[in-house]
């Protein structure tokens, strides 16, 4: 008997003494006077050509631009999106476009993120041809929007 009451007594110690550990590693808890003090980066959009990424997908859903203008997709929700060209998952359908890019050095002349768009990060590209090109989000493909090139 007193050897499972020790037993008992030591997995208690255990498991307090790793709330205690756990919780003092909390990310969220500075860990010098320089971090309590630093304000987040504030991103500044530009006046057009804006595309809020939601849990509902893209707003506005069809986006008229002229050629050669850029366009900015602002992530507006909590989970991580990633705009691309279609047809999902090669994203080809923009002329020079495809997954396979991602990661090389013709990365930013494809249409497609190439990686997550945290809540609060931007992505932009800037459109040289003209056609209406649909794109999705490339981690919830549901998600189709256009953006028309004049």
């Amino acid at each position: 008997m007193k050897t499972k009451q020790m037993v008992i007594t030591i997995i208690v110690i255990l498991v307090i003494g790793l709330a205690v550990y756990f919780i003092s590693k909390n990310p969220l808890t500075p860990k010098n006077n320089n971090e309590v003090n630093q304000t987040p980066t504030q991103i500044t959009l530009p006046e057009k050509n804006v595309i809020y990424m939601t849990d509902k997908g893209f707003k506005p859903n069809l986006l008229v631009i002229k050629e050669g203008d850029t366009v900015t997709w602002y992530n507006n929700d909590t989970v991580a999106h990633r705009p691309a060209s279609n047809n999902h998952p090669t994203h080809t359908v923009y002329p020079g476009s495809s997954i396979e890019k991602c990661g090389t050095s013709e990365e930013s002349s494809t249409f497609d993120a190439c990686k997550e768009i945290g809540s609060g990060q931007t992505y932009s590209f800037k459109f040289d041809r003209r056609g209406t090109w649909k794109y999705h989000d490339h981690l919830s493909p549901g998600h189709i929007a256009s953006i028309a090139v004049q």
